[in-house]
């Protein structure tokens, strides 16, 4: 039920490999594919998580692993063909033994969702606190650092409708005309 699962078959389509031909997926938890890792039971695992992935950190302490990038004409083809996923780094010593920055990988933006006939007035103050009190959001959890308001149509532009409510707070802010 993750992105992750479609992250991989983007991944390894880019790559010219065939689901249940040439690779079979095991559809588990972030820490149960860690897990399954650690104890040999799977080749690898695709996370999407905010960094660090306590999975991956857990899986880092346990065992040598090897965080793995994607080479560039790959990356950027599927940068191309999936327009809803966003760039990413993975910055160097991140992780127990990984001492290089991950150069070309992808990650997902975070989006809230709710019913369409919300009030405009509602999600508008929604969205006014959520981005004026973002360093709230931070300290309680700082990977919060990324719903910032210049990230807030990332990976979304043309691809999600968004509520007027957020729309009328984003043109006051000049983030959307």
């Amino acid at each position: 039920g993750s992105v992750a699962g479609d992250a991989m078959k983007t991944i390894m389509d880019a790559y010219g490999y065939e689901i249940n031909k040439d690779w079979k997926p095991e559809y588990l938890s972030h820490g149960d594919g860690a897990e399954a890792l650690t104890d040999g039971n799977v080749d690898a695992v695709c996370i999407m998580s905010t960094l660090p992935a306590s999975p991956v950190t857990t899986a880092a302490a346990s065992r040598p692993i090897r965080l793995l990038g994607l080479e560039k004409e790959y990356f950027d083809k599927i940068m191309t063909e999936c327009p809803y996923y966003i760039p990413a780094k993975i910055a160097a010593n991140v992780y127990n033994g990984q001492d290089e920055e991950i150069e070309y990988t992808f990650g997902s933006a975070s989006i809230l969702i709710t019913y369409r006939d919300m009030p405009e007035e509602d999600i508008y103050n929604m969205a006014k606190a959520l981005f004026e009190n973002n360093e709230l959001l931070v300290a309680a959890y700082p990977q919060c650092n990324e719903w910032n308001i210049e990230n807030a149509t990332r990976g979304l532009e043309g691809l999600v409708e968004m509520h007027p409510g957020v729309i009328k707070y984003l043109k006051e802010k000049g983030i959307m005309n």
